[in-house]
């Protein structure tokens, strides 16, 4: 009787153990119940989006509640990143850099949960996976209107794409496994190399990657902060931009589009990479102006 207690005993000591040892593997795959994206409450295509009549308030009707973050699978918040209605806005401040951190701070998609998470590689790597990306031949003269309506979804996972694009650079920065950094570099080259066949559709985003790479690596090469002298002698930070036009008639066309889906305005002229509004109006109006100024 004491020598079955005993038994008893040492094993029921043994289940403790092992359950306070290995309680991260035996839970890891509870931990995360929502296993698909979310699903934003209102979006462009919805008639109450023209009533969001600033930038704020289109934010806040898109933020993503903190506990659905804190349940979503890896691959179900790197999609809700992607899917977010204002995600494109990471491409219009002075650096891929900039427009990363201020959708991670501000726009509350779950940018910055989804970058602390050890299995991102391997989801970045799927999600580029789902992705159809076309080489199909266009004839350049062909009208972007009729681009536009056969090549519809290739032209908006464009802009998806480039938002992993980032997001994928980020990861191979901040990974300390060379082996998973590596295999994500290589296979996030092979989508832009891809892409790059096909310059009508994909244009100047066909590199994302690349452009993100060279900065985050060599940040001196690229924009750095600056000063500019006003009209009146005052002077502003400013941030000394090198970036490379839109190369097409048809890239320019979608760059409007996507505002005027985004914004319900278009620009009076060709949409430009090169343009700041405030830098046009407190220092120089000359088109080839490289400086922007954001206060």
């Amino acid at each position: 009787m004491k020598k079955s207690l005993t038994l008893a005993t040492i094993i029921i000591l043994l289940l403790v153990v092992f359950v306070k040892v290995f309680p991260t593997h035996i839970n890891s795959n509870h931990k995360y119940t929502i296993t698909t994206p979310y699903e934003y409450p209102i979006t462009p295509e919805d008639p109450k989006w023209a009533e969001l009549d600033t930038n704020p308030k289109k934010i806040r009707a898109c933020r993503v509640p903190d506990e659905i973050i804190a349940k979503m699978t890896t691959e179900a918040l790197l999609e809700t990143v992607l899917n977010h209605p204002l995600s494109t806005n990471m491409f219009v401040y002075s650096s891929y850099g900039v427009g990363f951190n201020t959708i991670k701070e501000l726009y509350g998609t779950g940018l910055g949960q989804l970058m602390l998470r050890t299995d991102l590689p391997e989801a970045i790597i799927n999600v580029y996976n789902k992705f159809e990306i076309s080489t199909a031949a266009i004839d350049e003269k062909t009208e972007w209107e009729e681009i536009k309506t056969k090549y519809s979804k290739e032209i908006d996972d464009t802009w998806k794409m480039s938002v992993l694009d980032v997001i994928a650079v980020k990861a191979v920065s901040e990974s300390t496994d060379q082996r998973t950094k590596s295999n994500l570099e290589e296979f996030a080259k092979v989508k832009n190399d891809k892409k790059a066949v096909n310059q009508i559709i994909y244009g100047s985003f066909a590199n994302t990657f690349y452009k993100a790479m060279e900065e985050f690596n060599a940040p001196q090469t690229r924009n750095y902060e600056t000063y500019v002298t006003t009209p009146r002698g005052s002077e502003v930070e400013a941030t000394y931009v090198t970036v490379e036009e839109y190369p097409t008639q048809a890239e320019k066309d979608k760059v409007s589009d996507k505002m005027f889906i985004l914004y319900g305005i278009r620009p009076i002229r060709d949409a430009t990479s090169t343009y700041n509004c405030h830098s046009y109006a407190w220092y120089s109006q000359s088109l080839p102006n490289p400086y922007n100024v954001w206060d």
